[in-house]
């Protein structure tokens, strides 16, 4: 069985808690003199899907506007700059399978007349197609991206000004898996600040927890929505950074934040109730980039930047069972750097960090790559898929070896009764079952390869379940079937159909959580379920029955 690597994860190293780090550096694109030039470089991924990865960021021109770029990776330096739009100034950026494609798309504000959240299409080979999504309120901690609904295709939060007033919304922008988004309003709220999204009450389902000005929200997913509790009134100001992880490896889930320019820690009890304390409080303010395992001891350790003596350092903490955290040694930029981000740049295995040089006194504006324990590159690619099989009992697909640590393969209906069902599946070799499936409809299958920490995905196909199950149309098994009161509390009664106790009966939430139900008579017991939509499923004799209720 191959391992698995985590996202940000140094394996194998042994070193002592305070000795140097073993990077070397070296310089991947070098910009020029005369104060050209400006990098901020954001995030790193495969856009052109040969194989490598390449960086994506700002390009700063002085006298010219900044333009959003991605710099090519073609083996060996420089690397080649592609622009793609023109901004007044460089923000935050994700890149993402945003339209489940198989190539990397990038999220980017631009700021011009206001600011607007785009959806940069990439259409396999680096080219990009703008589309705008939101407004968005002006600072660069204000979206983020998650798969806020278990569909697996990413979604956006963001935070904008309300109109007309001085509160802000905070809204998730709901993916369909095409790149088409549906604003939901979450909340209206003072201050809103920085997210962090993760499973913090381990339900099943994805939470976020808000950074505002004085407060640390944590916003619980329930079935119709988020519910709202306080954390803490911290009295910060600022958030820079805020995670949830378990970060003592005591089985919760805990937060961790840079607020004020200290790395905080809000530690869970296992029922959602926090104690908070100052994780680390370092000379010159901190900017926490990243969570990781630095040293291979499974415990989170976290990583950032921070000034020393007027220059920002690369600085490495490490945690331990009891939640404190060991400085590393740092590492000493050339000069001031403008902008960090990491990720497995020569794909053997661990984590390096990129910055973006930006010397006040001679020429070198460089993007500079410190590598970590350098080694022979994994071989990863882009995956193929070389054949998909569906019948009555689910979908069969083979792909090409890359080589990687895990892969993931999915399928998500998309001619479903809304809210269409994803099935996913992580296997350890080039080929993966799904028995989930329901027959006499319509599929879009994906493989993602997880390589090193980097992520590679195949094109998306479409493909239809048949067999015999498929007895009659499901228009007109869905014709027969009626369901009635809805809404309704206690009882649901049964018409069009005769069902007795050989009936598999399930009710599945806007979530995607499904439950059993029992019946008697013709009447379903929805007494344990709580109050929302539910897409009702009964099989019956080889047949597949679907309707829809609301439970008060």
């Amino acid at each position: 069985m191959k391992r698995i690597i985590p996202l940000i994860a140094f394996l194998g190293i042994l070193m002592d808690s305070h000795a140097q780090l073993p990077f070397t550096t070296s310089s991947l694109y070098a910009l020029g003199a005369a104060y050209l030039d400006r990098p901020y470089i954001r995030d790193m991924a495969d856009i052109d899907s040969d194989g490598d990865m390449d960086l994506v960021g700002y390009i700063a021109r002085d006298g010219n506007p900044t333009v959003l770029a991605w710099l090519e990776n073609e083996g060996t330096p420089p690397f080649v700059q592609h622009d793609i739009a023109a901004t007044e100034y460089g923000y935050y950026i994700h890149t993402t399978d945003f339209d489940m494609d198989g190539d990397m798309d990038i999220l980017a504000p631009i700021q011009l007349d206001g600011t607007v959240l785009y959806f940069y299409e990439n259409h396999g080979d680096g080219d990009f197609v703008p589309h705008e999504l939101t407004y968005l309120s002006g600072y660069y901690r204000n979206f983020a991206v998650s798969d806020l609904d278990g569909d697996l295709d990413p979604d956006i939060l963001r935070i904008a000004p309300s109109i007309g007033g001085v509160m802000f919304d905070v809204t998730w922008l709901e993916n369909d898996g095409d790149g088409n988004v549906t604003s939901h309003i979450i909340d209206n709220i003072n201050t809103p600040e920085s997210f962090g999204a993760g499973d913090l009450d381990d339900d099943g389902d994805m939470d976020f927890v808000l950074g505002t000005a004085n407060r640390v929200y944590w916003y619980e997913k329930i079935v119709a929505g988020y519910t709202r509790h306080l954390v803490i009134n911290s009295g910060d100001i600022f958030f820079n950074k805020i995670f949830i992880e378990d970060m003592d490896l005591d089985g919760d889930k805990d937060i961790i934040s840079v607020s004020d320019y200290i790395i905080k820690k809000y530690e869970n009890d296992g029922s959602e109730n926090f104690t908070t304390s100052v994780a680390y409080d370092p000379p010159g303010g901190a900017i926490l980039i990243g969570l990781g395992d630095i040293n291979g001891d499974s415990f989170p350790d976290m990583f950032g930047k921070w000034v020393i003596t007027g220059n920002y350092h690369v600085i490495n903490l490490l945690g331990n069972a009891d939640f404190t955290f060991t400085l590393m040694d740092s590492i000493v930029p050339i000069c001031g750097n403008e902008a960090l981000t990491y990720g497995d740049l020569d794909r053997d295995g661990d984590t390096d960090y990129i910055l973006s040089e930006n010397c006040e006194v001679g020429p070198i504006k460089d993007v500079m790559f410190w590598e970590l324990n350098g080694s022979t590159p994994l071989p990863c690619a882009p995956v193929e898929v070389l054949n998909v099989y569906t019948d009555s009992l689910g979908l069969q697909a083979t792909w090409s070896d890359t080589y990687a640590d895990y892969y993931k393969l999915f399928a998500k209906c998309i001619d479903c009764p809304a809210p269409s069902p994803t099935i996913s599946k992580t296997v350890y070799a080039p080929i993966g079952y799904l028995d989930d499936m329901l027959p006499c409809h319509t599929y879009k299958v994906k493989v993602r390869a997880f390589c090193g920490g980097s992520v590679y995905g195949s094109p998306v196909l479409t493909v239809t379940t048949d067999g015999a199950a498929c007895r009659q149309s499901e228009v007109d098994i869905e014709s027969v079937l009626s369901v009635y009161p809805s809404p309704a509390s206690h009882t649901l009664m049964i018409s069009g159909i005769q069902i007795d106790v050989r009936a598999e009966i399930y009710a599945m939430d806007l979530s995607g959580k499904t439950l059993r139900l029992e019946n008697s008579a013709n009447e379903i017991d929805i007494r344990m379920l709580p109050s929302g939509f539910y897409i009702l499923t009964i099989e019956l004799n080889g047949d597949l029955y679907r309707t829809q209720f609301i439970k008060q």
